[in-house]
């Protein structure tokens, strides 16, 4: 059961990054913070064997459990909702269905280690402290000429163009010349869905639609070239009109290659994403943190992208969902149609 609301402190279940299998159904710890600050899917740092390490919040106890004398104390909070309540109910789901440890079925939610590493990062902006800024050094006189004569600068951005190390900006803000401020970020504007193209449907596709829309789950039968595929380009564009995100499964990256070029007829780049095993780990963080920003996007990949962190989740499509591949050898084991439905 989950639990939202209760006096601090507040015991935590919590699932940490480490591989034993001693430790893969979670530990308590306790919080002592404001009760705001955590919830369900939280990302923190805990202590564990005389170091720090990440765990995820997996549930939220009204009392400490029998039988744990003491439990020790979350270190920090780095972000609040980093998983989804439904992607962690899933992986509950995933390790009782299919006889895996907890830890193990979370996993295919989360990015690669470490987690904290797709979290958006902070900029600084650099500006004078005092109008009376006198230096001797020259290079920390380019540093001031540059902000006298561009005002506050990001820390990146002053650094590379007056040519300095961070030693230098450190020994001027020792000095008070100057200060640096995290950057004030405007609020972005919702992400304005431009369709360049709508698939063209015929009748017996535009009643295929209206009664997929009405029954869920919906099974698609057709033969090659029959016009499944602008099925499910229609279906994606009218969930992402509404704000909504969707994934849309092929069995094979090939595959999954030619349904992303289809959509990009349709829409521009910025709302599609590509996410199957082979990308690099620099490219599936990136991708992970271009997702977990909230705007609606359509994923397109293999069984892996199914567990894309998407918010606001509209449509799942398998395509060819009778093929093998759908189906993962290795631990965690599951059949992506089985887990498309619970999680949906």
């Amino acid at each position: 059961r989950l639990y939202n609301r209760y006096p601090t402190p507040v015991f935590l279940t919590v699932i940490t990054s480490s591989k034993s299998q001693a430790l893969s159904g979670g530990l308590t710890y306790e919080w002592n913070g404001p009760e705001a600050d955590v919830g369900i899917g939280t990302l923190v740092l805990v202590p564990l064997r005389g170091k720090l390490v990440e765990g995820i919040v997996v549930d939220l106890l009204q009392k400490l459990p029998e039988g744990i004398p003491d439990v020790k104390q979350v270190k920090n909070i780095a972000q609040k909702n980093f998983l989804s309540l439904e992607s962690i109910l899933t992986a509950k789901w995933i390790a009782e269905e299919y006889f895996s440890s907890f830890r193990q079925a979370l996993g295919l939610f989360l990015p690669p280690e470490p987690w904290s590493s797709v979290l958006p990062k902070t900029r600084y902006l650099l500006g004078l402290k005092r109008s009376d800024v006198v230096v001797k050094g020259k290079k920390q006189k380019i540093v001031i000429e540059n902000l006298q004569q561009h005002g506050d600068m990001l820390e990146e951005t002053l650094m590379s163009e007056a040519g300095v190390s961070r030693t230098i900006i450190n020994a001027l803000m020792e000095k008070e010349m100057i200060e640096r401020t995290p950057e004030v970020l405007e609020k972005t504007s919702p992400l304005q869905i431009v369709i360049n193209k709508e698939p063209t449907l015929n009748d017996e596709q535009i009643t295929a639609i209206n009664q997929i829309q009405s029954e869920k789950p919906t099974l698609l039968f057709g033969v090659t070239g029959s016009g499944k595929t602008e099925i499910y380009i229609s279906l994606a564009l009218r969930a992402l009109t509404e704000g909504k995100s969707a994934i849309i499964l092929a069995p094979e990256i090939f595959l999954a290659e030619h349904l992303l070029h289809r959509l990009e007829e349709s829409l521009p780049n910025d709302s599609l994403v590509m996410l199957h095993s082979k990308l690099t780990m620099a490219l599936e963080k990136a991708t992970w943190r271009t997702l977990s920003n909230g705007a609606p996007h359509i994923v397109i990949g293999t069984r892996s992208a199914l567990f894309a962190p998407v918010k606001n989740l509209g449509l799942i499509v398998l395509d060819e969902e009778h093929e093998w591949t759908y189906k993962n050898e290795q631990t965690p084991r599951y059949h992506a149609r089985n887990v498309a439905e619970q999680l949906a």
